[in-house]
């Protein structure tokens, strides 16, 4: 990778209005980070947020994610992904 390190990535991490405040954000980010380094030792994680969820980008700001301007994650799906199949 350009971080010279492999890393971990989280998708559709989401968590219910109801358990929201609990805690468990953390705990499933600590259980990826746990699960990954007893395999391979990441030396980051890395997620996607919207940015028209300010909750959201607070909640992961707080924890010590940061954003890179540089970065652009993009998205290949649909008629476009089975096109890739040939």
């Amino acid at each position: 990778t350009t971080r010279g390190r492999i890393g971990a990535f989280v998708t559709d991490l989401w968590v219910s209005d109801a358990m929201r405040g609990q805690g468990l954000g953390p705990r499933l980010l600590a259980a990826v980070r746990n699960a990954a380094a007893a395999q391979w030792g990441p030396g980051f994680l890395r997620l996607m947020v919207y940015d028209d969820n300010p909750r959201a980008v607070g909640f992961y700001e707080r924890i010590g994610f940061r954003s890179n301007p540089h970065e652009n994650w993009m998205t290949l799906e649909g008629q476009a992904l089975e096109a890739l199949k040939a």
